[in-house]
């Protein structure tokens, strides 16, 4: 998740990592590592130690992820994926486009073109977009209301972010 990924294995060892335009830094304290994500990711990084783990031993995470209602992947659809050259997200109806030209933010407008982008881009073909549609949109909304308002608030810029939460 959070795109960050690597296209090919990479050695376990300190040190920084390019693929393809994405940077990543592994790093080392004693037990823990941590891999700093590349500069587009959704996530800073992840830390962990090489103590074998189970997959009952991520449930519980797991569950709250799926199902808080404070989850950022409750709150929004989220699709992402590395392709030759870049990343693409579609979140909510935010599609953003990483390649070495830049980053173009799109909104997608309407069910049509949100299931145009999700087949197209993400080879998803999904039953019922039309429902879903308007919960899509509806959180666009919000979120950049959400933005608007914290823009406005101390130390605001007065600009919007880019990227759906």
């Amino acid at each position: 998740g959070s795109a960050v990924a690597f296209d090919t294995p990479i050695r376990l060892e300190p040190g920084s990592y390019r693929q393809d335009l994405l940077q990543f830094q592994i790093t080392r304290d004693g037990p823990r590592w941590r891999v700093d994500n590349h500069q587009f990711g959704a996530a800073d990084g992840f830390d962990f130690t090489l103590t074998p783990r189970h997959p009952a031993d991520f449930a519980n995470q797991c569950l709250d992820l799926q199902t808080s209602p404070e989850s950022g992947f409750v709150k929004s659809t989220v699709c992402q994926r590395h392709v030759p050259g870049g990343l693409i997200t579609l979140r909510g109806a935010t599609l953003r486009e990483v390649s070495a030209a830049g980053v173009t933010t799109t909104v997608v407008g309407d069910a049509d073109d949100y299931d145009r982008v999700l087949r197209q881009r993400f080879d998803l073909a999904i039953q019922g977009i039309e429902a879903l549609w308007p919960l899509v949109w509806e959180r666009h909304l919000q979120w950049r209301g959400e933005q608007a308002a914290a823009s406005l608030g101390p130390g605001g810029g007065g600009r919007l972010p880019a990227v759906d939460a």
